[in-house]
């Protein structure tokens, strides 16, 4: 049986805080995928860690003391929404990632325990507006990703026969830059996933076609939805 174990990184401060082991107390990620688009769902996780009591650095403060939800605690004190969290599983030693993540919510449910709420990229473009746009000639899918990617300045991967293919239209303004966002992916035939990566990736859409007889096979790369 391999010996796996959830290891969760907080980027807070410039510095990375890292809990793993015995010091991850739960982890709970729903990761999910629309592989048409018709909805861009957003990827939760719920992270909830012991806070060590007992190792201190140079001024004498354990990283209990940081998380401190009092003055003096440092860490607690620079948590904010969108710090970035990486989730990564151990399987018999080797290290591959669940997920990015960024902030929502944070708190203290006990002493020396840390709760975090957090959501992926998709999320936190449903908090940021979209101004619109009007493509009134033909334009690559790229491009206009570009534009709507532009407002929060994060790394993407494209899928190449998704970024050359040619839409024109209007997506209007005062909406969500995941809602813009999703009307591109409609209309290109693609969909984004966040799930086993700590970027968006952007893919053709896979949809299963029934054989001969009629019968439909779903093969493991095509079951998109986790």
């Amino acid at each position: 049986m391999a010996k796996t174990y959830p290891i969760i990184k907080l980027n807070i401060l410039g510095e990375t805080i890292m809990f793993q082991g015995k010091d991850v107390i739960e982890a709970e990620t729903i990761q999910e995928i629309h592989p048409v688009s018709i909805e861009v769902p957003a990827s939760t996780a719920r992270v909830r860690v012991w806070l060590d009591d007992t190792i201190v650095d140079d001024q004498g403060r354990t990283i209990r003391d940081k998380f401190s939800p009092f003055s003096d605690g440092v860490y607690y004190q620079a948590m904010a929404a969108g710090l970035v969290v990486d989730i990564s599983e151990s399987i018999d030693g080797v290290e591959q990632p669940v997920g990015r993540f960024y902030t929502e919510e944070w708190y203290c449910p006990r002493e020396g325990e840390l709760e975090i709420v957090c959501s992926d990229l998709l999320g936190m473009m449903d908090n940021k507006n979209y101004l619109g746009n009007f493509y009134e000639n033909p334009t690559r899918v790229d491009a206009i990703i570009a534009d709507i990617m532009a407002y929060i300045g994060v790394g993407y991967t494209l899928d190449a026969t998704v970024a050359s293919k040619l839409l024109k239209g209007y997506i209007p303004g005062n909406i969500t830059l995941r809602e813009a966002l999703q009307q591109v992916l409609f209309a290109a035939g693609a969909y984004a996933s966040t799930a086993g990566s700590y970027t968006l990736s952007i893919k053709p859409s896979v949809i299963p076609v029934a054989n001969s007889t009629g019968d439909v096979t779903i093969t493991d790369d095509e079951k998109t939805d986790s």
